[in-house]
């Protein structure tokens, strides 16, 4: 039975999994050191277990080396399996090699093999790119259907679907056959700007 690990932050979705069965929760605690170093144990028996680890690696930095670190410490317990659930990939936009510049996509994916990680699911991956970077395999879960249920039940059979970008359209699309639309794809280019504070 795979044991879900879920951080503080993700706490909501955490309460809705362990409603499905063959599921079971996980114990375990991240602390501190006076000297800032972090330090994680685990209060739940994992030899051997498939585990999933819920949380995320966007910052603050903490973050990551917090799931980096429990990943390790189930793997020395005994993990047969373990798998990164991340709801928002951080740092997938950094996917293009461009000289004198960190490729984060491919950095991020090595860390976490490094830590232990057996594969990593994520909801909408922002490229299909991003799996020839990453080591390990990376599952996207798609929550067209939701969004089309939700569509259908408000009876929004007129709404507009509008991609932000040509990377988005094929979400966009999922989520318009989803809902059983045949209103028209709007495509909007955003214009580039910088947001990288120095």
């Amino acid at each position: 039975m795979p044991t879900l690990f879920s951080f503080p932050e993700y706490s909501h979705v955490a309460k809705f999994l362990s409603d499905l069965p063959g599921l079971k929760p996980g114990q375990f605690s991240i602390v501190r050191y006076q000297n800032q170093e972090l330090h994680a144990s685990i209060q739940s028996a994992v030899s051997g277990d498939h585990c999933l680890v819920l949380g995320s690696i966007a910052p603050p930095e903490t973050r990551m080396a917090s799931l980096l670190l429990l990943a390790h410490t189930l793997r020395k317990e005994g993990a047969d399996r373990i798998t990164g659930v991340l709801p928002y990939l951080a740092y997938s936009r950094e996917d293009k090699l461009k000289p004198g510049e960190s490729l984060a996509t491919a950095w991020v994916g090595a860390l976490l093999k490094a830590a232990a990680f057996d594969e990593i699911w994520v909801v909408d991956l922002h490229s299909q790119h991003d799996r020839e970077l990453f080591p390990l395999p990376l599952e996207s879960l798609s929550p067209a259907a939701l969004f089309g249920e939700y569509l259908r039940k408000f009876a929004l059979t007129d709404a507009s679907f509008v991609a932000p970008d040509e990377g988005a359209i094929a979400r966009c699309e999922a989520v318009r056959a989803a809902a059983g639309q045949t209103s028209a794809l709007c495509i909007t280019t955003l214009s580039a700007r910088s947001d990288a504070v120095p």
